[in-house]
């Protein structure tokens, strides 16, 4: 394997790993464990810790290295070598590479991942908890909850899917419609519904069948009385409708002759007429040959229709005269219209580039805001990069002190519960002085702690503005320049709007002296046309009397004829609505007798359905007891699955145990499957015992932390030996750091024996040990 820039190793570190065991030794911070990582990542694309999410990908990356690269070469006996090449960057841009024995080459993640798994048979799952152990897992097997470690188990044993199978087996539906078909069975019982409220209803739909012959008989009756009375009841309508015509008609002409002038009267309208009409004419200028015209219209009762052409002339030739001054002021409008047009122009262009207008001065403005507060842009970019250096250095604070505060606590309760322990990482004696001292660094961790947090919250804070500012510089720089030219456009169309409105505003006022002068003039001339009107209305109307005399004796006449028809058209009147009221009273009782029909229907219907939800219930309740008898067995299938596996192997682990465990206290190690209460629902779960004395134990009360972690060690190899058919490598993580020389030495000459594998790999702080061992290649790190 070859590691660069992958944590601990910011420079390119090559490590052969031949057949036999290797071990990798060295003081904490020298790298050990990220050798083991990279042939996790190698392999997978993530390591174990990254799934339990105590750091992201990125955080592999060496934090003096821009990226890392990961090149693993992995042996699949028959085939060849696949090289296994990943990179990463620091940004989180990753790329993967197979180099396949045949010369192929895969480069998509799923399809790399995919043929991993093909080639060692398992997934990351099972890859992290039977070939790559650490000491975490061993720790969170040997004290998680038995629940927990059925589960992992299952997972590993690969009996798992039957017991979510038996999960999702559930009887809820069928309950939930046996609740439904009860209350809908409730609900029939306790509507009473039976054969004798249907013969009720047919009872009721016999009487109203025979009510309605008995109406229909009546109804025809009353229609041939109405058809023998509607030929006067017809005439009578029309005559109605004549006198109404008639007399709407009188009442339009004695209206239309209201007001009407005598002939005195219109001859003294028509001098004065004149007089007006000429001293508006005076105002218009015209001609002193229509001058004359009008002074010349002499007015008497018997030249009126004379009279009134003459006004009809003088009028026609006055308003050609006032079109000619009108058109002369549209002159005026049509060049204002033209300079609105130009204006409107010039705004609509100025509107256009409002927004761009404006957001260049927003710019101008932003920018100077930020190099008054921030600085330029270089001096921005300094800035980052030295506080993101400071954050680098915070968080490696924070982890280490984190890590060393656990340790510190694991050992002062394993002082507090013997009196005194051995350190996992160096090895020194510790006794109850070493509880004082605890106490006084982990205050005082504590408080260090905190303040580290708050330093990285305020770092992460502060990188995180001037980010924003530094990006927000940028976009306001190039808003300036996209927007320069119509910022200058904006300026001059100003300045031309300017004169354009001065020139408009001169050119309106002369057009509203026309026009106040036109209108005075125009007002007078129709106030003169509508008393011309007026008195030529009058003059029209003088025959509309005659006409009124003879409408008066038409309307008396149709009165009464009226008069002589009237009873019998009120004798029509009443036999129609007769007719009304007996017709609706017949819809309303077919009306009835439908829904009658329709209900009878439904409660013969509702009658049937009562069966058969009975029915229905009666066979939902075995369908049920077969759902629980079912799950039932499947929990049972399970448990015995179980105890089939724990029987291989348990003769396993028992094997392993005598291997690597020098010491006899240790009898034997057993798994047993304890099934709780026959009950639905109920679940097995994995015990370990130990045997002590030759008696049973559960192994939490009678084994220390070391031997705890031996038992779990053995049992996790064990599951090696009987699942894994294809991986031929192990891969320990200071496995068991709280044991003494003598077990880890025991390990290291008999894991090959005990996991029945071609190779090993183990990290480890106890270099001495390690190079005493015959038969094991030392790989020797150094912290730098």
């Amino acid at each position: 394997m070859e590691v660069e820039g992958y944590r601990f190793f910011k420079d390119p570190f090559r490590v052969e790993f031949g057949d036999g065991v290797t071990v990798i030794a060295g003081p904490v911070g020298s790298g050990k464990s990220s050798l083991l990582s990279a042939v996790e990542y190698a392999l997978y694309g993530t390591d174990s810790y990254i799934e339990r999410r105590v750091y992201t990908k990125k955080d592999l990356v060496n934090s003096a290295s821009a990226s890392l690269r990961v090149l693993l070469e992995l042996e699949v006996e028959g085939e060849g070598v696949y090289r296994i090449e990943r990179r990463l960057s620091k940004e989180g841009r990753e790329r993967v590479e197979v180099l396949l024995p045949d010369g192929g080459i895969l480069r998509e993640s799923s399809k790399v991942l995919e043929k991993v798994e093909e080639l060692l048979g398992m997934d990351f799952f099972e890859f992290s908890r039977s070939v790559s152990i650490n000491y975490v897992t061993l720790f969170l097997l040997a004290h998680g909850s038995q629940s927990v470690r059925s589960r992992v188990l299952d997972r590993l044993l690969g009996i798992d899917a039957v017991e979510k199978l038996a999960r999702a087996i559930t009887a809820k539906p069928i309950l939930d419609e046996m609740r439904s078909l009860k209350g809908d069975v409730d609900f029939l019982r306790s509507a009473g519904f039976s054969e004798e409220n249907l013969n009720i209803l047919r009872e009721e739909e016999r009487r109203l069948e025979q009510e309605l012959i008995e109406g229909e008989r009546l109804l025809e009756g009353l229609k041939k009385e109405a058809s023998d009375l509607e030929g006067a009841a017809k005439k009578y309508q029309e005559l109605k409708s004549e006198l109404n015509a008639k007399e709407k008609l009188l009442e339009d002409l004695r209206d239309r002759v209201k007001g009407v002038l005598s002939l005195d009267a219109l001859v003294v309208g028509l001098e004065e007429l004149r007089d007006k009409l000429l001293r508006a004419a005076e105002k218009l200028l015209p001609p002193s040959k229509l001058i004359k015209e009008i002074e010349g219209i002499e007015v008497s009762e018997y030249n009126l229709r004379e009279v009134f052409s003459a006004f009809e002339r003088v009028f026609h030739q006055l308003d050609e005269i006032y079109s000619e001054k009108y058109r002369e002021i549209k002159g005026l409008s049509a060049q204002v219209e033209v300079y609105e047009k130009q204006l409107r122009e010039i705004e609509s262009r100025l509107v256009g580039l409002e927004e761009h207008v404006s957001d260049y001065e927003r710019a101008e403005s932003e920018i100077e805001k930020i190099k008054s507060e921030y600085g330029d842009e270089n001096k921005l970019r300094e800035e980052i990069g030295r506080l993101e250096s400071e954050l680098g250095m915070l968080q490696r604070r924070s982890e280490l002190e984190r890590c060393v505060s656990s340790v510190r606590r694991v050992l002062a309760e394993e002082v507090a519960k013997k009196g005194e322990a051995e350190c996992y990482v160096c090895g020194n004696r510790l006794s109850e002085e070493f509880l004082d001292w605890v106490r006084e660094k982990v205050s005082k961790s504590v408080k260090e702690l905190k303040d580290v947090e708050e330093s990285i919250g305020k770092l992460r804070e502060r990188i995180n503005v001037l980010k924003k500012k530094l990006e927000d510089l940028r976009e306001y720089k190039l808003t300036l320049i996209n927007y320069e030219a119509a910022y200058e456009e904006y300026q001059r169309l100003l300045e031309e709007r300017k004169n354009l409105q001065a020139a408009l505003d001169a050119e309106r006022e002369e057009l509203e002296r026309a026009k106040s002068g036109l209108s005075v003039i125009g007002a007078e001339l129709k106030v003169v046309r509508e008393d011309f009107l007026r008195l030529r209305t009058s003059y029209s109307k003088l025959p509309l009397l005659d006409e009124i005399k003879k409408l008066e004796q038409e309307v008396s006449s149709l009165r009464s004829e009226l008069q002589r028809l009237e009873p019998q058209y009120n004798k029509y009147l009443e036999l129609e609505k007769r007719i009304e009221a007996l017709s609706r009273e017949i819809e309303d009782k077919r009306h009835r007798l439908e829904g009658i029909r329709k209900d009878i229907d439904e409660k013969r219907a509702m009658l049937e359905s009562f069966e058969e939800r009975l029915a229905r219930e009666r066979r939902l309740e075995e369908v049920l007891g077969k759902v629980r008898r079912v799950k039932e067995a499947l929990i049972e299938v399970h448990a015995d699955l179980r105890s089939q596996k724990i029987m291989e192997l348990n003769k396993v682990v028992n094997e392993i145990v005598r291997g690597i465990y020098p010491y006899t206290d240790i009898e034997e190690v057993r798994v047993r499957v304890v099934s709780p209460s026959r009950r639905v629902g109920g679940r097995s779960i994995y015990q370990v015992e130990v045997k002590v004395g030759g008696e049973w134990y559960p192994y939490s009360s009678r084994l220390s932390d070391g031997q705890k972690t031996v038992v779990f060690l053995s049992l996790l190899i064990g599951l090696n030996r009987l699942l894994n058919k294809r991986v031929g490598f192990l891969v320990l993580d200071e496995p068991v750091p709280n044991v003494d020389d003598a077990i880890k030495a025991s390990l290291l000459k008999s894991m090959l024996l005990v996991t029945g594998l071609r190779q090993a790999i183990v990290t480890t702080q106890a270099e001495d040990i390690a190079g005493r061992v015959e038969g094991v290649s030392l790989v020797r790190l150094s912290r730098m």
